[in-house]
This record gives C-alpha cells, structure tokens and sequence, in this order.
C-alpha cells in the first residue's frame, strides 16, 4: 500500500511538473530567434518525464525545504539539457534547439518547475488536509516506540492525514506540543 501511494504521488507531481514544462515551451516559442516548433515541444514534453525519473526529483518532496528544492529543480534542469543535447544530436534535423533557445528554456523552465513544485506543497499543506477523505489520527503507543512512531506519522510521502490525539500507555505525564493528550 505505501509504494503505491509513493507511486501515486510521483505520478502527480509529473504531471503537474509537466504542465509548468509545456507553459515554459510555450513561452520561449513566443521568441523569434528560439525557432520551437511543435514537435520540438513534444519532444521536450517527454524528455521531461525521462528527466523527471533520471533525476529523481520526486525523492522527499514534500519535506524539503526552499533552497533545497531550488537545489533539486537545478539538478533536475542539467539532466533535462543534457538529455536535449543528446536527443537533439540522435535525432539531427528532426530535432533541434538553438544555444539561445536552450538557454532561454532552461531559465524558464527552472522558474516554472520551482514555482510550480512550490504550489504543488502549498496546496498539499493547507488544502489536502481539510478534505472529506483526509485522515484523523489517534495514537495508542509506547514511550520507547513514540519517536519512530512519530517519525513515520511525519514522514509526508506515506501517510496522510492529522494527528489528532495521543495516549501514552506507559506515561501518564506525556506532552507534546500541538497534539492534544488524552
């Protein structure tokens, strides 16, 4: 169940990242000396998603921070132009890029990605958990169990949900902030 999910959630923010790809496309298109075409966004619409796995930009998406996500677009960017790179001289006159071109979808793309990577965990922290079909949780555990337990209920790609409640069987005196003691 939790790999599917991980599945799922990788599935999601591709497609979403491939939204901020077709718009960045779209706008360096608008460029006379880019020279884009149609086809070439179609290829740059599924290098995207070879990109997207090669670099592995989906790993701890949600708990990373700014510049830690800035750090991984980039990263994810240098495989993309590389991957162009490469598909542009396999595919010779079918595919091509201008430097100019490349360097103005690289800019673009790199801003949108991020944006769009940071919309995506903004509408996860403060949308997401207000659904129907959100989880309540009510935690029964031990004390030398609370920190891994605690752990795995924070970790954002496998479960979601809100912890609501906590009983501690072997410690009548537990406090933690923001989780109400029961």
């Amino acid at each position: 169940m939790g790999e599917e999910r991980i599945e799922l959630e990788k599935l999601n923010i591709v497609l979403f990242q491939s939204l901020a790809v077709l718009f960045s496309a779209y706008i360096v298109s608008l460029f006379k000396d880019a020279e884009y075409t149609s086809q070439t966004i179609a290829i740059l619409y599924l290098l995207h998603f070879v990109s997207f796995y090669i670099s592995n930009i989906a790993y701890r998406f949600y708990s990373r921070g700014y510049l830690d996500e800035l750090f991984q677009v980039l990263k994810y960017n240098v495989f993309f132009a590389v991957g162009i790179t490469f598909t542009s001289f396999m595919l010779d006159g079918v595919f091509s890029i201008s430097r100019r071109g490349m360097i103005y979808f690289f800019l673009f793309n790199t801003f949108s990605v991020y944006i769009m990577d940071l919309l995506l965990k903004r509408y996860r922290k403060s949308v997401s958990p207000r659904r129907k079909s959100s989880r309540k949780i009510f935690l029964i555990t031990a004390t030398s169990r609370m920190e891994k337990v605690f752990d795995i209920l924070h970790s954002p790609s496998l479960y979601h949900g809100e912890l609501i409640g906590v009983t501690v069987i072997d410690d009548t005196d537990f406090t933690h902030s923001g989780v109400r003691v029961v």
